[in-house]
């Protein structure tokens, strides 16, 4: 259920895929979206840009600075988003993956009831539920944020597009391109289902 004063815990595979980011930070910018992320989740999210630069065929020296440069303006754009170093304290939950657990300890720490996250699979939701936690795909979060905020939204569009560098890009081609492309099929849905109903 959607409650204004949920809070979004990040996951470092949200913040490596421009669309994505791109439309988390408009949403935070506009000040309807509550979302932090820690310090270690950055440096995850430097440390994938890199690799899929390098897979890329940028040279490395091209690829730190790039993301580099992308981290540097996340850290100076959002810096209330980022929370101070967790406390010890806070036991594992035997994740999959131990190198995920700082994400879910992050959320303890800061009482937020979700984690946004292209990996739900990382995340059982047998292990959060007693906790309070749920993993939530980014696609799911933005589609309900649509629902709740259209007119916000809807006037972000054109900023989102010339963010992305593709204000050549028609509103129709740029959502097909979210849908397809980058997995955003719900909060393509419902962007569609509000044009619909405005005409």
């Amino acid at each position: 259920m959607f409650q204004e004063e949920d809070l979004y815990i990040i996951d470092a595979n949200v913040l490596v895929g421009v669309t994505k980011r791109t439309i988390l930070f408009s949403l935070l910018r506009s000040g309807v979206l509550n979302a932090k992320w820690s310090d270690r989740v950055l440096q995850e999210a430097r440390s994938a840009l890199v690799r899929i630069s390098i897979r890329r065929g940028h040279g490395e020296e091209f690829a730190r600075n790039r993301s580099a440069r992308i981290m540097e303006n996340i850290e100076n754009s959002f810096e209330s988003s980022k929370l101070p170093p967790v406390p010890s304290g806070f036991q594992l939950v035997g994740l999959p993956d131990e190198d995920d657990e700082h994400v879910v300890q992050i959320a303890m720490f800061a009482k937020a009831k979700f984690i946004m996250t292209d990996n739900i699979r990382d995340f059982p939701e047998q292990l959060l539920s007693p906790l309070g936690i749920s993993a939530i795909r980014p696609d799911d979060v933005f589609a309900m944020y649509v629902r709740h905020h259209w007119e916000t939204v809807r006037s972000a569009l054109p900023q989102i597009n010339e963010d992305l560098n593709v204000s050549n890009v028609d509103e129709n081609e740029m959502l097909e391109r979210w849908s397809v492309e980058i997995g955003l099929k719900n909060t393509v849905t419902e962007i569609r289902n509000r044009i619909r109903n405005e005409t």
